[in-house]
């Protein structure tokens, strides 16, 4: 089997894309992890709620085979 031998002059280069895709992976991995800074705020009272009991009513409805339509009847 004969393999073929290089030419002088030519040059055999790197492969950029790999070293580009680690480079913008580390970018955002810092774009992201700087946001992420605790900042402090303003300490705000807010008012407490209070509830009411609300009363839940049943609806009804009906609808006839003529099509007529019956609220609470």
């Amino acid at each position: 089997m004969k393999f073929s031998q290089r030419k002088s002059g030519s040059r055999s280069g790197i492969d950029m894309a790999p070293i580009v895709d680690v480079i913008f992976n580390l970018l955002i991995f810092f774009a992201l992890t700087l946001n992420f800074a605790i900042s402090s705020g303003i300490k705000v009272n807010l008012p407490k709620a209070t509830g009411e009991i609300v009363e839940i009513k049943d609806v009804n409805i009906h609808i006839a085979k003529d099509g007529k339509v019956y609220f609470n009847d």
